[in-house]
């Protein structure tokens, strides 16, 4: 049967997508998660942009409804572990 193989995206093009889809993410919440989604990518994970576009949502509203309480580290991994599960976070960077 015919196969279709479609890589990644590189890390530029990665960002631009998070980018478009989290207008109200900062940057540093955008490269956090690009940077999250790149080492994945280059362990064979099978994450995709639309993975780091829900945990930007999740994160951006956790921050935003607990009002200041829970700092950014906090609210990222938080995110990455309710969407993808307590094994995505070896991808996560630390504080």
């Amino acid at each position: 049967q015919p196969q279709i193989l479609i890589d990644f995206p590189e890390r530029d093009e990665e960002l631009s997508i998070l980018r478009e889809n989290l207008p109200f993410a900062d940057d540093r919440m955008l490269e956090y998660v690009t940077d999250f989604l790149q080492q994945a990518h280059n362990n064979d994970e099978r994450f995709t942009v639309r993975d780091g576009i829900n945990i930007g949502r999740y994160a951006i509203k956790l921050m935003t409804t607990l009002d200041g309480r829970a700092d950014f580290t906090h609210a990222v991994r938080f995110s990455i572990d309710k969407v993808l599960g307590e094994e995505a976070l070896r991808y996560a960077r630390r504080p």
